[in-house]
């Protein structure tokens, strides 16, 4: 049930222009790790999930760079 509305609601912003980051606040070490290992919807490739740098290592300026095109300056940094 749960998963089926996280699929709904994402098919709802899907295509939308948004920023491809988001963060999430946990209060205790089993909730980030519980969150950090559930699937999140059936489909594969949609939301990847992983536990946030430090906010100090993070490039605030960059947050709203999508996923495909920082995928892209790496490719080209590591050439």
């Amino acid at each position: 049930p749960a998963l089926a509305f996280t699929d709904q609601a994402l098919e709802g912003v899907v295509g939308a222009t948004m920023s491809s980051t988001g963060f999430v606040t946990f209060l205790d070490l089993t909730s980030v790790a519980t969150a950090a290992t559930a699937p999140l919807t059936a489909k594969p490739q949609v939301l990847n999930v992983s536990v946030a740098p430090e906010p100090r290592d993070i490039v605030w300026t960059n947050a709203h760079i999508s996923s495909r095109s920082r995928e892209r300056r790496e490719q080209v940094a590591n050439m």
